[in-house]
Order: structure tokens, then sequence, then C-alpha cells
């Protein structure tokens, strides 16, 4: 486990950058330093944060390595795209779609596996439908 120890005024110019952002991605990172140089484990952030163990240790070690500059770069275009991305459409057509099945999580992911050869876990699976404003309808049945 990387150790972070933060003198007084890195404290305080931390404390400044949670306050200021309203970047939730650069929020996650600062907070991220602030606990563990608060001598917080990994577990313990990961929970807090809902972000994966190895993101965390990545986000120390650009801090290590670079300071808040290196911790502030995003490299977004190396991600690679979801398989979802091209699939969109469609699938906002079949959750709204009155004949459709589908009314859960888990019901979506067996459809895109069945239709499309795609295994998306449910909770990643919700996640990116939230985040592409896609909401499951309630049926009767």
């Amino acid at each position: 486990m990387y150790k972070v120890t933060l003198t007084s005024s890195e404290k305080s110019l931390l404390s400044s950058k949670i306050s200021e952002t309203s970047n939730t991605w650069l929020l996650k990172r600062y907070q991220c330093i602030m606990m563990r140089s608060d001598n917080l484990g990994n577990q313990q952030i990961s929970s807090y944060l809902e972000v994966d163990v190895n993101t965390l240790t990545n986000w120390v070690k650009m801090y290590l390595e670079g300071g808040f500059s290196k911790l502030e770069t995003f490299n977004l275009s190396a991600r690679r795209q979801s398989k979802l991305e091209s699939l969109k459409e469609e699938i906002q057509k079949k959750v709204l779609d009155e004949d459709s099945v589908i009314s859960t999580m888990s019901q979506l992911s067996s459809w895109l596996k069945k239709s499309h050869n795609i295994y998306i876990e449910e909770s990643w699976l919700r996640r990116w439908c939230k985040k592409n404003s896609i909401s499951l309808l309630k049926r009767q049945g």
C-alpha cells in the first residue's frame, strides 16, 4: 500500500480543491488522496467512494508521481468505448416497447446476451442505463 503524507499546507490546498470542484471524477480522486493521507485503508476508501481498489491505487500512484497536476489529468481518449454505445437506440426502443418483457436489469442483461452475445454484469448495466437516461418500465403482470 502506498503511503500519502501531506503537509498542513498541502492538506489545506486539497481541502480547498475538494470544496471548489464540481467535477465528480476529480472530487473522488481528491477525496481518495485525503483519505489515504488520513491512513484509511483501500477497502474503506473503496467502499465509501464506490470505486475499485485498483483504481484507488492508480490514483495514489499518479499523485505520488506528479502531485495534483498529474492527478487532475484525464486521459479519456484512451478509454475503450462501451459495446453498448452502438446499441443505445435499440436498447431504448426495447425497454420502451409495450410488448417487451424487459422490466428488470436481469431481463435486459439476458436479452443482450441472447440477442447480441454480450454479457453485461447487472450493476454495471444499471450504471450505464442511469448515465444514458434509460429507465425500465414497471409492467403489470
